[in-house]
């Protein structure tokens, strides 16, 4: 059975699943792969979104926070 939380994914963040789906990224570079989000604030909630739902973590390399699915 699929849990709850998986059903209810917006497109916007579906596109940074799909943007974080081969590779780590910083938020910066998340921004300029998704068309459809056009502020580095709104790519900072949707990410806080995903970590909620447990779908996306992060960790710092050199003083940069990268993204990725879990």
């Amino acid at each position: 059975m699929i849990p709850s939380h998986y059903k209810i994914i917006s497109p916007e963040e579906k596109s940074i699943l799909h943007a974080l789906k081969n590779e780590q990224l910083t938020s910066l570079q998340i921004l300029k792969k998704v068309d459809s989000i056009s502020h580095i604030l709104k790519v900072y909630s949707l990410l806080e979104g995903l970590n909620s739902k447990g779908l996306v973590s992060s960790h710092v390399i050199r003083n940069m926070k990268y993204h990725h699915i879990l």
